[in-house]
């Protein structure tokens, strides 16, 4: 039972790994304002043979710890760098032509990334509503909503 959990638990790591260096590519290959948030498949799954646990036992334990991985990922990293200084205070502001991460409500795969293209001030100066270049087009949405990628 160890060993399963030890081979399904190194296979998603290196899954999930692979798709956090996808994110990290994509502000390098980021070509004529367009986007690839797609999830790499290089890596081939390894083979389980000989596991004593029932078909829907394994099934159970590697949805639980995909499903808590990604929790993680989406509450703690994803959180991290959304931190916003008080209105009084200068922060990391958003810039035209940031790199940044959309949150919505669906499948942490399927957020999409975009290039800020215009920003849409307020009465007092602050930024809070963005417009940017997706894959699917223009999207304008809310700033609250968009983590600025790291580009280092």
């Amino acid at each position: 039972m160890a060993d399963v959990i030890y081979n399904d638990a190194k296979s998603r790591i290196i899954r999930c790994v692979t798709k956090l260096k996808s994110f990290a590519q994509a502000s390098i290959d980021f070509n004529n304002d367009r986007t690839n948030s797609e999830p790499s498949t290089s890596l081939p799954d390894p083979s389980l043979v000989n596991v004593p646990m029932s078909k829907y036992q394994r099934w159970r334990l590697i949805t639980d710890l995909h499903r808590h991985f990604w929790t993680r990922w989406k509450n703690e990293y994803l959180s991290s760098l959304q931190i916003r200084k008080k209105w009084s205070a200068p922060g990391q502001e958003l810039r035209i032509g940031d790199l940044v991460l959309v949150r919505e409500a669906t499948h942490h795969l399927r957020w999409g990334t975009g290039r800020i293209r215009v920003l849409h001030p307020g009465s007092d100066g602050i930024s809070r509503v963005a417009t940017l270049d997706t894959l699917s087009g223009p999207l304008k949405g809310p700033a609250v909503k968009l983590c600025p990628l790291p580009m280092s």
